[in-house]
């Protein structure tokens, strides 16, 4: 578990430098992939809780570190979205690629109101204007679509160096 929870660290912080440098990513209604928030979301689905806050720490401190102005704001979205990714993750059968899609719709989703409102509050500031709805929307529908390639991808990647193993149904799972 130590080496696929270091795997999504070093790929959420590749992510978190790819989106540095292709800032510029608006494709389509400012559809902009939020590859940091992916990252979190993977490890959600993948690792046992315990070893998805370190994760989530790292990304978030790596990501809080390129962006000066919002110094300890990406960790608490992140831990954030990294909680209700947890809570629904033993409700709903996180197994499927529907759910999966759901998932990361509504962690992005989750991830930019709270980001958004964290750094509202740290400068003192509330506006909500009719635009930020889609800038919000969009990107999450942008993730869920990088999620349906990536995801598989990044499974097989740890599976081939033998770092993960699928979960199968055991009696842990059954119960809930």
């Amino acid at each position: 578990m130590i080496a696929m929870s270091l795997y999504v660290i070093a790929l959420g912080v590749i992510g978190t430098i790819a989106q540095m440098f292709f800032p510029s990513w608006a494709i389509f209604f400012e559809m902009e992939p939020h590859l940091p928030v992916l990252a979190v979301i993977y490890s959600c689905l993948v690792l046992r809780s315990h070893w998805v806050f370190l994760v989530t720490c790292g990304i978030g401190v790596t990501l809080d570190l390129l962006s000066p102005q919002k110094m300890g704001l990406s960790v608490i979205s992140l831990t954030l979205t990294a909680l209700l990714m947890l809570t629904q993750r033993r409700t709903l059968d996180a197994e499927r690629w529907d759910t999966r899609i759901l998932l990361v719709i509504a962690g992005t989703y989750f991830y930019q109101i709270t980001d958004y409102l964290l750094y509202s509050i740290q400068l003192q500031r509330w506006m909500w204007p009719s635009s930020l709805w889609y800038r919000m929307l969009f990107p999450s529908f942008f993730n869920a679509l990088l999620s349906i390639l990536l995801f598989p991808m990044i499974t097989r990647f740890a599976i081939l160096w033998g770092w993960y193993e699928p979960r199968q149904f055991t009696e842990e799972y059954a119960r809930t």
